[in-house]
């Protein structure tokens, strides 16, 4: 009998323990501000998309600068 009470002590003792880091890990993430962390990414992520779409813009403006350039400087040339 003895016998078997030694490695049920100890199991109790060891799951006793598990319980308590468990709850000592779960008081910690829940301590996290997620939330605010997700925010701050989407956040991050709108103005990544509006800086995107800036200088996406700006590249069409100078590809069209490059493109009436062109045709002026053949104008240019053709009148030569």
């Amino acid at each position: 009998v003895a016998i078997v009470a030694f490695p049920i002590t100890v199991i109790m003792m060891t799951q006793a323990q598990h319980e308590e880091a468990i709850r000592g890990i779960l008081k910690h993430l829940q301590g996290v501000p997620i939330e605010d962390d997700m925010s701050t990414l989407k956040f991050r992520m709108c103005m990544a998309k509006a800086n995107n779409a800036s200088l996406h813009g700006k590249i069409k403006t100078m590809e069209a600068i490059e493109t009436v350039t062109r045709s002026q400087e053949k104008r240019a040339h053709m009148k030569m």
